[in-house]
C-alpha cells in the first residue's frame, strides 16, 4: 500500500538524465530527490517509496529499502532486476515499455471517448495500478494536468 501523495517520496536515479529536475517542473506536492551515483543511491534508498531508475540498480538494494514499493525502470532492459527478490520483498517493478503502453492507452481512450475527462482517466489508471495520481502522471510523461 502506498502512502498518500503528501507522504510519498520518489527517488530519481540516473547518472545523466535530469529526471528529478523535470519532475520538479510539474510542481506537484510530492517529496522527491535525485541521485547520480551508486553511493548517493545507497545513502538515499531507505527514504524512497518509489524509485525511477536506469543503470544504477543493484539487487542488494532491495534489502536496504524497507519503504520502497514501486520501481520504474526508464530503460527497456530487465536483466539487472531479480524479479524473484523484488516479489519476495513486496516491491513492484515496471520497465519503460509498460509506462509508454499506459500512456498510449490513455491517449487512445481519450480520443475515442471525447466525453471522458482526462482527470478521470488518470484517476482510473492510478486506481488500477495502485499508485498515487502524481506518479501516474509522471510515469506516463503526461503534460501538467490540473488534478482538482
Amino acid at each position: 500500500m502506498f502512502p498518500s501523495e503528501s507522504d510519498l517520496t520518489i527517488c530519481f536515479a540516473h547518472v545523466a538524465y535530469q529526471l528529478q529536475q523535470r519532475f520538479a517542473l510539474r510542481k506537484l506536492p510530492i517529496r522527491n530527490f535525485g541521485v547520480t551515483s551508486h553511493d548517493e543511491l545507497d545513502a538515499g534508498i531507505g527514504e524512497a517509496d518509489v524509485l525511477v531508475i536506469s543503470g544504477l540498480w543493484r539487487n542488494e538494494l532491495a534489502a536496504r529499502a524497507p519503504k520502497l514499493r514501486f520501481i520504474q525502470s526508464v530503460g527497456a532492459g530487465t536483466d539487472q532486476f531479480d524479479r524473484a527478490v523484488l516479489k519476495e520483498r513486496g516491491k513492484e517493478y515496471r520497465n519503460s515499455a509498460r509506462g509508454r503502453k499506459l500512456a498510449a492507452d490513455l491517449l487512445y481512450i481519450g480520443r475515442r471517448r471525447m466525453y471522458l475527462d482526462l482527470r478521470l482517466l488518470i484517476a482510473t489508471a492510478a486506481k488500477l495500478m495502485r499508485l498515487p495520481v502524481g506518479v501516474v502522471v509522471t510515469l506516463c510523461a503526461l503534460p501538467r494536468v490540473p488534478l482538482d
